[in-house]
């Protein structure tokens, strides 16, 4: 906790260093992975793994495709196009998520959890390199007490 409120706020008591609106949606994307590593868990333990993936899948897409009304846009259909949708959703969401939702029910959600944490370890590098990113100490110190915590819970207790 104490990484990210350093991340927030360069651990300062009295401004955010990120915007409210960033601040939101990092709350809303914690929330988010807490509840879709927790919530199957149970789930695949009584039926299996790729039909209770492709049912949350399914009442997604659903839900969605009523929602964002996707027939209301016109969508280029050449071959490109199209093999990056089917790259996008094959590969990217269902082949994923279904390794990942996997790999939690084998290894359990704590460590599941974990490892999905070095996704920000990749970020950051990527974000240093590509991008030419550049942090302040205090955001180094920040991203340090995260990735320690990390190390520290993935220790099994015996």
């Amino acid at each position: 906790m104490l990484g990210v409120f350093g991340l927030a706020t360069h651990f300062s008591l009295s401004e955010l260093v990120i915007s409210p609106l960033g601040l939101f949606w990092g709350t809303m994307a914690a929330i988010s992975v807490v509840v879709y590593t927790l919530i199957p868990i149970s789930l695949m333990l009584k039926y299996p793994k790729l039909s209770v993936i492709g049912f949350g899948m399914l009442v997604g897409g659903i839900v969605f495709t009523i929602y964002l009304q996707p027939w209301k846009f016109v969508v280029p259909t050449d071959s490109v196009s199209l093999w990056a949708l089917f790259g996008m959703v094959f590969i990217g969401t269902v082949f994923s998520f279904s390794s990942f939702l996997i790999g939690v029910s084998i290894v359990g959600p704590v460590i599941g959890g974990l490892i999905a944490g070095l996704e920000a370890v990749a970020s950051l590098i990527f974000s240093i390199i590509l991008l030419g990113q550049t942090f302040t100490i205090q955001d180094l110190v920040s991203i340090a007490l995260v990735m320690s915590s990390i190390v520290i819970l993935s220790f099994k207790k015996d």
